[in-house]
């Protein structure tokens, strides 16, 4: 495949799918959630004499629903003119229900829009892992992702937007 050259990104005409890496910050999320259950489940057997089993069968399914949503929900998918940032439907669905309100939480970002990519090892992103890239992009808009295979990931994104200013902050 040749890329094409056009003024401000290159084309490409695959698209790539990369998944979002679990680090330190979804273990710490994940150990929450189960300390969490755990206090609601003693405090609604002591205070409405529920029965343990269907607390425990209900938290487990929570607990199983938060792990599989964050580590493998969210996908980053190179398009032929942009990049494509999707949310785990289990997230969107707990944005309705807190919320009350339905939109779309997919985030679309032009290559041709990309400003400045900021390689970082020091700020979790999504709950996941704080090896991330941050994405300058449109009028003052920034988006953090941490992709599994960060080096690919940017290598895909410069090959892209060779526009786009590249920064290292890692620790």
């Amino acid at each position: 495949m040749i890329p094409k050259q056009t003024e401000k990104c290159v084309e490409m005409s695959e698209y790539i799918t990369y998944r979002t890496e679990a680090g330190k910050m979804y273990w710490i999320l994940l150990i929450t959630t189960i300390v969490v259950i755990s206090i609601i489940i003693m405090f609604l057997i002591i205070r409405f004499n529920i029965s343990f089993p269907a607390l425990a069968a209900s938290a487990a399914l929570i607990l199983i629903i938060v792990m599989v949503a964050i580590p493998y929900g969210y996908k980053y998918t190179f398009e032929q003119d942009r990049l494509v940032v999707r949310t785990p439907f289990v997230i969107n669905i707990m944005i309705i229900i807190l919320t009350q309100y339905s939109f779309d939480t997919t985030k679309y970002i032009l290559y041709s829009e990309v400003k400045k990519i900021v390689i970082r090892s020091d700020w979790p992103v999504a709950g996941a892992s704080s090896n991330c890239v941050g994405i300058y992009h449109g009028k003052n808009n920034y988006s953090g992702i941490s992709p599994k295979n960060r080096e690919e990931f940017v290598k895909t994104l410069r090959e892209r937007c060779p526009q786009a200013a590249f920064e290292t902050k890692i620790k």
